[in-house]
């Protein structure tokens, strides 16, 4: 694997590249495009196991519905065939679908059940 050229990232100020490469690699040396995609991942699966940790303690009776366990398998499928990337990012995209799905019902069913709840209390 060939390191990152960071001369070509344009859209970002240079001074912000500077924090960046001093952060990720402060000896100087260049980090292939694996190293920095593990860091990352290492990172935000750190984030998203403390936010369900603290998340987890308050939220006892929120489970995965069986649509969002099939939009995470799509997401993670996404990720591990990610070197074809028209494979990767149609699975990828096919979890974000069913997961905005999800989203979309668990929403109207809630406001269902509170219309419900408003028309039994005040008859």
């Amino acid at each position: 694997m060939k390191p990152i050229d960071w001369g070509n990232v344009s859209a970002l100020h240079p001074k912000f590249i500077g924090i960046i490469k001093e952060w990720i690699n402060p000896k100087g040396d260049h980090m292939n495009t694996a190293q920095i995609f593990i860091a990352l991942s290492i990172a935000v699966l750190a984030v998203i196991a403390l936010l369900v940790f603290i998340i987890g303690k308050s939220r006892r009776g929120n489970r995965l519905t069986p649509l969002a366990g099939l939009a995470y398998g799509f997401i993670v499928a996404g990720i591990v065939f990610s070197d074809d990337r028209l494979i990767g990012y149609s699975l990828m995209g096919v979890g974000v679908i069913l997961a905005i799905i999800d989203i979309i019902k668990k929403l109207r069913q809630s406001k269902g059940s509170r219309n419900q709840a408003k028309s039994i209390a005040c008859p």
